[in-house]
């Protein structure tokens, strides 16, 4: 009795429930156990693959592989759904990748997180451009996506943005060539949030939708603007910031290389956390002199004024500082909570 194989006696789906809590290499090393198992991982409602552990001895057969068991996979069950698809491919560029990735939105997946390639190459000027790994066009108009994050991906304009199951997204370093303002208008039910800028600063000449973010949505509660540091962490390009987001509840800023940030119509804030400066080049702070550097921030308090818990860094002090030397700032009359963090005495 104590040797008999319980687990194989399951239901086939529930072994594929369980295959879909563990990483899709993994998944398939069960295919060796026994006769039972040797098709249960291509069942499975999921994919989580991790292209930078491929061995690199020779490139073109390992991605001819890779693609090809994608391909037996959408194959051995085409009306199987990826409900839950993770790909990570920092190191790797995928020809044809994406055209899988499209197969993938059209069976209805819900849950997609890709990392795309970071190479660079050189152009006709010498400039050092990232290879882009646009995302296929049929991803703005996924009518069951509910989770999506794109990592140094790219995003071309299909014409029309239409997500209306969209409750998260999360774009870090992504390439988009279709305006923010339009693709947060094509999400009617978008709670979250999360933009990580791309700072790169030859490519963002280039693509005036990299000037402008603007963020209006009714049904957003929590947005996200964090630094990713990087050794340079700055930006000659100009851009602005605007969010008009009346249900906001959760405002979180941590990267201040704009232009100016406006808020608008922030009236059900319960929590904003600061850790800005109000200027653009990296390592100064704004001359109190400035006057309309003032009517800004003047502007930006105003627009919070509402929230009721308040978390500032020690440069948002010393910035706050500065500008209540020639400036007033407003009450916050619903403030119930401020924290002032400090990591050393150190300002960037």
């Amino acid at each position: 009795m104590s040797g008999r194989d319980r687990i194989s006696g399951l239901p086939e789906s529930l072994l594929t429930q369980i295959l879909s809590h563990l990483p899709t290499k993994q998944s398939v090393q069960t295919s060796v156990l026994s006769k039972r198992w040797e098709n249960v991982y291509l069942s499975v409602p999921g994919l989580d693959l991790d292209c930078s552990v491929l061995p690199n001895y020779d490139a073109d057969e390992v991605i001819l592989s890779f693609l090809s068991f994608i391909d037996k996979l959408l194959e051995f069950s085409p009306e199987l759904s990826l409900l839950k698809v993770k790909i990570k491919c920092r190191n790797t560029m995928i020809d044809g990748f994406t055209d899988r990735i499209g197969t993938m939105i059209d069976r209805g997946t819900q849950h997609l997180d890709v990392v795309s390639s970071t190479d660079y190459y050189e152009d006709t000027l010498n400039d050092l451009l990232p290879v882009v790994d646009f995302m296929p066009m049929n991803l703005l108009t996924s009518k069951t996506l509910v989770y999506l994050k794109l990592s140094s991906s790219g995003l071309r304009d299909p014409g029309f943005v239409s997500m209306p199951c969209l409750r998260f997204l999360h774009l870090e370093e992504v390439k988009w060539l279709v305006h923010l303002e339009k693709l947060v208008s094509g999400c009617p039910v978008l709670e979250e949030l999360t933009l990580v800028r791309d700072l790169d600063d030859e490519y963002s000449r280039r693509h005036e939708e990299f000037t402008a973010m603007r963020v209006r949505s009714r049904s957003l509660k929590k947005f996200r603007v964090p630094l990713k540091h990087r050794w340079d962490c700055s930006s000659e390009v100009r851009c602005t910031v605007e969010i008009d987001a009346p249900g906001l509840e959760h405002m979180s800023l941590g990267e201040d290389q704009f232009d100016s940030v406006v808020v608008k119509k922030l009236s059900c804030l319960l929590v904003v956390e600061l850790d800005i400066k109000f200027v653009v080049n990296f390592g100064e702070f704004f001359d109190p002199s400035d006057a309309s550097k003032r009517t800004e921030i003047r502007a930006f308090l105003n627009g919070i004024s509402s929230v009721r818990h308040m978390i500032i860094s020690a440069k948002t002090v010393k910035a706050l500082d500065l500008y209540s030397k020639e400036g007033m700032i407003p009450k916050f009359n619903n403030l119930s909570r401020l924290e002032a963090v400090f990591h050393g005495n150190r300002f960037p």
